[in-house]
């Protein structure tokens, strides 16, 4: 079987695993796949799968994520293979095989949801999963009309508590459990690079203060040692959380699940979460949602795993500043070129209040500037302050 697939390739894949006639099933190409092609297989009948997949539940739909040996949106930019059977072991991992306080994190997070693996499929390279049902991913459902506020506190309720679970229960993993788990360095290299490339396309240039931030966001995230390790989903931003019409919802997209650091994953989260506060023609509300949303999820993540250090602070800082310029690329075809220099503009002051590696801490001068909403739920995740003193009081 070859593999390059196509919405053809997969129907004639599926009818030589599966042993069915294309007429007996329909397979749809899901929107919004950027590292892998997946698509949506619709059985007309349930089906059994073959004793070879070791799944006994008989499936009427399967989600399949098909890899290449390069980006699925850019097939210039090459990605590790590997990111499959990290994702096939990452779900292996929330169905409870290893790491069992991982699996009782997702439980107290009910009804949130994580696919289940059915099936890797190593010679063709396809992944097949549960199918967690027609959904939106966080960014659509605040932008194609603003949800009630009690489904968006509880979703955020809901998210929060569960990184803050997630976390706290996997604190300086062992080498053993790392092992064939994600390198996030690769997938930070692309990030920073194209955070470079956005700054790059401002008008007037890089000066050299812009290229000195840039040069404190690489080398944070490159090089700096992390004394603060976890396992995390490393690339979570809102196109990882998918909302139903019951307004309950799932994280998908494990492929880059490996070791992280708190503020690095949330900075990534937030910041991402915080263009929707700039989006062109959003709706009436969604920015007040948006804002609940970042409020809700602070405090149940807190709750979950309070503490709020330096380095925290710090690496949270750059991750929102990244994510606010590189996720422009996101919104390009419908932010206004002065949006997408206030987005800019913020994420450099972001980089800017960071500070640098063993400094003073965050220099809160810097993000004075923030528009009022993004620097409001920046200060969610920043340790509260004497403002006179600005000692950090302790963290109970």
């Amino acid at each position: 079987m070859a593999t390059s697939h196509s919405t053809l390739d997969l129907t004639r894949y599926l009818a030589d695993v599966l042993s069915i006639r294309p007429e007996d099933f329909e397979v749809e190409v899901l929107r919004g796949s950027y590292t892998n092609l997946a698509a949506r297989a619709t059985f007309k009948q349930p089906i059994t799968l073959p004793s070879s997949f070791r799944y006994e539940n008989p499936v009427q739909t399967v989600i399949l994520k098909v890899a290449k040996p390069f980006m699925h949106v850019l097939p210039s930019y090459a990605v590790p293979m590997s990111r499959q059977s990290v994702e096939a072991r990452a779900l292996r991992i929330f169905r409870g095989e290893e790491l069992e306080g991982v699996t009782k994190v997702l439980a107290r997070s009910q009804p949130l949801k994580v696919p289940e693996l059915v099936f890797h499929d190593t010679s063709s390279n396809v992944i097949w999963m549960t199918d967690l049902g027609r959904s939106r991913i966080l960014s659509d459902h605040i932008l194609n009309g603003p949800p009630q506020q009690a489904t968006i506190e509880t979703l955020g309720t809901t998210l929060g508590r569960f990184f803050g679970g997630l976390f706290n229960n996997t604190k300086n993993p062992s080498s053993d459990t790392t092992r064939s788990l994600a390198d996030s360095r690769h997938l930070m290299e692309f990030l920073t690079s194209q955070t470079e490339r956005v700054v790059d396309e401002l008008p007037g240039g890089v000066t050299p203060e812009i290229a000195a931030l840039l040069g404190r966001m690489r080398s944070a995230l490159d090089r700096e040692s992390h004394p603060e390790q976890c396992l995390g989903m490393v690339d979570l931003w809102p196109g990882s959380v998918l909302i139903d019409d019951n307004g309950e919802c799932g994280l998908v997209d494990w492929e880059h699940f490996g070791l992280t650091d708190p503020g690095t994953d949330l900075g990534m989260f937030v910041g991402h979460l915080h263009l929707l506060t700039l989006h062109d023609g959003a709706p009436e509300g969604a920015a007040a949602s948006t804002t609940t949303f970042i409020s809700t999820f602070a405090s149940s993540y807190f709750e979950a795993n309070p503490g709020i250090s330096a380095y925290f602070e710090r690496r949270f800082l750059i991750a929102h500043g990244r994510s606010l310029i590189c996720g422009t690329n996101v919104f390009a075809e419908t932010f206004l070129e002065s949006t997408k220099i206030r987005a800019i503009k913020a994420g450099l002051s972001c980089l800017q209040a960071a500070g640098e590696q063993g400094g003073a801490g965050v220099t809160y001068d810097a993000l004075v500037e923030l528009p009022p909403d993004i620097k409001r739920g920046v200060d969610r995740f920043l340790a509260p302050r004497d403002e006179e003193s600005r000692v950090v009081p302790p963290i109970s």
